[in-house]
């Protein structure tokens, strides 16, 4: 390349651009400068440091070129600036291994920057000498220089777009009012632009607020700030927002040290204190249930022992101002053997037969008792519906005189239902719920199930089980 042959006006031209080019790299240097605490900022330096040498020995070279050409016809020395293209191409090199890096993938602005870094290959002197005329050489030196100077000033652009995004937001999320700590923003000028309301409060002992008091407050020699019985750590950090740097302060409290052994002896009484709640608890559970099985027990022979006594005491009221035969005997003595099994047996009702029995122990004393539908399959639904029915047999037998009781079952992939109705008579006295009512509501709600009884339609009872 010989850019001696080249007219005067696109020398200094080419001058003015490269000397464009330091302060851009100036100005690039400043405002990329935020991000050496956060990534591979040996790699920025450096970067920077080829291209401001790039720019600034090309833009002393075409001077010199410039001066030369216009000074002497026929200059002693020559420069060949074309090995000034050494720099910049590591320069892209090292822009491509940070972001390769920074994103583990090759991208597409990649490819542009290995593009450029091609051309000026072919632009060094070796191998260019040897492919390019004069004429083309210096063709593609003001081509590669047209292209250099957009390039820097496109990422300039972006730069500063970049930084006006980011920084500003993060100021104004440093001073939002809710962020836990205290924040001042200042200016290097010692003026305070912003300050939390957290801040604020700490910062309260400063009469008026004066800008000087609160630097000096923050710039106190131990890191630490005092308010009372309080201490706070102040953080000290530098940000960039477009050209201007401003000073952040963080107010963070500081946890005093406490006396651990006060703290174990805080924590045992602690401890004494609610395992004395639980000693309470655990007694009084101990007396509940007592009072539970209690409650159950008379549950319990309420249920079982109910339908023999009421068959017993039938029989007997048939039987009375007459003497006994010798068949009544034998049934009377058959009933009171049956009350033994039933006392050992508290699992019996949960067969068919159990069924059959208390239908043909009804059918002695005048109450047929009808079966509709299938037994359920599940052998504790069989078990409640044989309570409930024997129960609610009783109730309608000694309650309305009933002489049939119908029981419905139904089963469906959902729930088992069940509904139990007679033909007695409405009695005005059970209006109460007794202690056989109680217990089909309580046998139906460990199941997690539904219960309706309608005192206005013969004590209906309609039951729904749950299968699960």
């Amino acid at each position: 390349m010989d850019l001696y042959v080249l007219p005067n006006i696109v020398r200094v031209i080419l001058a003015v651009v490269y000397f464009t080019g330091v302060i851009r790299s100036v100005s690039n240097f400043n405002l990329m400068s935020y991000r050496w605490r956060r990534m591979y900022w040996r790699l920025w330096m450096v970067y920077f440091i080829l291209n401001l040498s790039f720019n600034t020995l090309m833009a002393a070279g075409l001077l010199v070129i410039q001066i030369q050409a216009t000074s002497f016809t026929h200059p002693g020395v020559i420069f060949d600036i074309n090995w000034l293209f050494i720099l910049p191409i590591f320069s892209h090199i090292i822009i491509m291994i940070s972001r390769f890096l920074k994103k583990h993938s090759f991208q597409v602005s990649q490819v542009f920057i290995l593009l450029r870094v091609i051309l000026m290959i072919l632009l060094l002197p070796v191998p260019g000498n040897y492919l390019w005329s004069v004429p083309v050489f210096n063709g593609l030196f003001i081509l590669f220089t047209a292209l250099w100077v957009v390039m820097g000033y496109y990422y300039l652009f972006t730069t500063r777009r970049y930084l006006s995004t980011h920084f500003t937001d993060y100021t104004k999320l440093k001073a939002y009012e809710v962020f836990p700590h205290g924040i001042v923003v200042s200016s290097p000028e010692g003026r305070v632009l912003s300050i939390n309301p957290k801040a604020l409060d700490i910062l309260s002992n400063l009469a008026g607020g004066d800008d000087a008091l609160i630097l000096d407050a923050l710039e106190s020699y131990d890191g630490l700030y005092r308010n009372g019985p309080d201490s706070y750590r102040i953080n000290h950090y530098s940000m960039v927002e477009l050209n201007h740097r401003y000073n952040v302060w963080e107010l963070v409290k500081v946890t005093e040290l406490i006396d651990i052994q006060t703290e174990i002896d805080k924590n045992t009484a602690t401890i004494r204190s609610a395992w004395q709640i639980v000693r309470n608890i655990l007694d009084q559970l101990k007396a509940s249930v007592h009072l539970e099985e209690q409650v159950r027990l008379q549950q319990y022979l309420h249920d079982v022992m109910g339908e023999t006594f009421s068959v017993l005491s039938y029989s007997l009221q048939a039987m009375e101002g007459r003497e006994i035969t010798d068949d009544e005997r034998q049934r009377l003595l058959h009933l009171l053997s049956q009350m033994y099994p039933k006392l050992e047996d508290r699992t019996a009702g949960g067969s068919d037969s159990s069924f059959l029995a208390m239908q043909r122990s009804f059918k002695r004393i005048g109450l047929e008792l009808f079966f509709h539908g299938e037994y359920p399959i599940n052998y504790h639904h069989r078990h409640l519906t044989y309570q409930i029915l024997r129960e609610a047999s009783n109730n309608s037998l000694k309650h309305g005189g009933a002489t049939e009781v119908h029981l419905n079952m139904k089963t469906n992939p959902e729930s088992y239902q069940f509904t139990i109705t007679n033909n007695g008579q409405l009695s005005a006295r059970h209006n109460e719920e007794g202690l056989g009512l109680k217990g089909m509501y309580r046998l139906v709600q460990d199941w997690q199930g539904e219960i309706h009884i309608d005192p206005s339609d013969h004590y209906r009872i309609d039951v729904r089980l749950p299968i699960k």
